[in-house]
């Protein structure tokens, strides 16, 4: 016999975790202001404190490919070696 589902309430409000809003010192300002892009973006209640640890290492992933990118954009795909040799840049 199967059982019938309740509704859920779509517009329940979820709280804000106010911790969240202040970004780890130790940052730099590009990485923080990318957490409060990302905070700020963020749907309310989806983010809690338990999830800090794992926005820390996206925005610091996405600040380190950002400026590998811009890295490769202006150097190539391959740089020379000290031997005079093409290798693949390091920032691959």
């Amino acid at each position: 016999m199967l059982k019938k589902l309740k509704r859920v309430n779509s517009v329940v409000e979820i709280p804000f975790d106010p911790s969240l809003v202040n970004t780890p010192d130790w940052l730099s300002p590009s990485q923080k202001e990318g957490w409060r892009k990302a905070i700020e973006v963020a749907p309310k209640g989806l983010l809690k404190k338990i999830d800090s640890s794992i926005l820390t290492i996206w925005v610091v992933a996405e600040s380190v490919h950002r400026e590998a990118s811009a890295l490769l954009a202006e150097e190539g795909l391959t740089v020379k070696s000290v031997n005079g040799y093409l290798i693949q840049s390091p920032y691959l």
